[in-house]
């Protein structure tokens, strides 16, 4: 990588063997003469594990302890490949109900980034992202209702964003959410996305999905803005292959113009040398990387997971209120509802289990010590100068 100070430490080495196996770089004997194999496993996200593992594949019979990785990640490798085959047929189904019940969609993210990739089995999803219009949302959620599609348990009581649906999964997909949405954060000017919008292929499989400058926007803002870069090593490798894939396709000028006016250019600009610097992503147009330094560091020190990150301390935590239905909102955030009796009661008592165990789980990480708390405050300082820095007008 470009840049190796920007990686945090502990286990800078780790992390540096890391960022370039995954971008394809040349590694030498030194690189894994350097590392630890236990120490390898405290900084890799397990989003990125089954990509982990098929770029390790060249390695394992040169390095001993390459071998050693590849053994320990095979097992997420063939698991997500497993998985993915299950989420192409969520897909298909997905899109059948849209289509089916006349209700224009768009795919968001996922799919689309994971057809990139060399492999498109080693992009992890957790979910599935679509766009409707505002006012499609209830009939979309209704449509799906009716084949079989629910909110599981471990969703209720919890809260939508305005715009969304309520998170649902089919009967045989549980392992994946179908997310609707009806508003997008990288953008206000959702009739231009519409009429933007183009038919795509992955897989085998036909969508229509935001067009390429609108998906690329909405791609980076998610994991910068949105996310605040957090643990975000995974998007900023979708940018990464965005860029290598769509850089000549794309009018930069005209993009950068549409950035200045929605004000997120400088949130655009470091996520850009953020992609560059990692995995030598080819910038499509010169940056002032010194002008960006202070909040391309900050943004770097986001991307990987610290102790300060499992603090699952938060203001109620161990109690909330929760009411009786899922709901679905366009408005404003809501919260959705637990049913009353017998189940109802079976889902809190299953929730407060998972919440207590969590808190006991990150008691015995140590999350209470002194030091790690004091990385707590240190992180929300670091996100608040993040914003200071990159919202102020370019």
């Amino acid at each position: 990588m470009r840049r190796p100070d920007l990686l945090p430490d502990p286990w800078r080495f780790e992390r540096a063997l890391f960022v370039d196996l995954i971008a394809g770089h040349e590694l030498t004997s030194a690189s894994f003469e350097t590392i630890s194999a236990v120490h390898w496993f405290e900084v890799i996200p397990e989003s990125l594990y089954p990509l982990a593992y098929a770029s390790l594949a060249p390695w394992t019979r040169q390095f001993g302890v390459a071998a050693e990785l590849s053994q320990r990640l095979q097992v997420f490798h063939r698991s997500n490949a497993l998985l993915a085959l299950k989420r192409r047929s969520l897909l298909r189904q997905a899109i059948a109900i849209f289509v089916d019940a006349a209700i224009p969609y768009l795919v968001l993210k996922g799919p689309l980034v994971a057809s990139l990739y060399a492999d498109p089995a080693t992009r992890t999803m957790a979910d599935f992202d679509f766009l409707v219009r505002q006012e499609d949302l209830g009939r979309a959620v209704d449509a799906f209702r009716q084949n079989g599609f629910v909110v599981p348990d471990r969703m209720i009581g919890g809260t939508t964003e305005p715009g969304d649906a309520p998170p649902m999964t089919a009967p045989d997909h549980p392992e994946t959410l179908v997310e609707i949405h009806s508003i997008l954060e990288s953008t206000d000017d959702l009739d231009s996305v519409w009429l933007r919008a183009q038919k795509y292929e992955a897989d085998g499989i036909e969508f229509t999905a935001p067009g390429p400058a609108d998906f690329f926007t909405h791609v980076a803002l998610h994991a910068s803005r949105h996310h605040m870069f957090d643990a975000q090593l995974r998007s900023i490798f979708d940018v990464h292959r965005l860029l290598i894939n769509w850089r000549e396709r794309l009018d930069w000028s005209s993009l950068q113009n549409e950035w200045k006016t929605q004000g997120v250019e400088r949130w655009m600009m470091v996520t850009l040398l953020l992609a560059n610097v990692l995995f030598d992503a080819p910038l499509p147009f010169a940056i002032d990387e010194e002008g960006f330094e202070e909040p391309l560091k900050l943004a770097a020190l986001q991307v990987w997971r610290r102790m300060a990150d499992r603090l699952p301390f938060r203001v109620g935590l161990l109690t909330g209120t929760a009411v009786q239905q899922p709901v679905f909102t366009t408005v404003k955030r809501e919260r959705l509802r637990v049913p009353s009796g017998v189940a109802g009661l079976r889902i809190r008592a299953s929730k407060m289990a998972l919440r207590i165990g969590r808190v006991v789980g990150a008691l015995g990480r140590g999350a209470l010590r002194p030091q790690n708390l004091r990385l707590a405050a240190q992180r929300f300082q670091e996100r608040q100068r993040l914003t200071e820095l990159l919202e102020r007008e370019s």
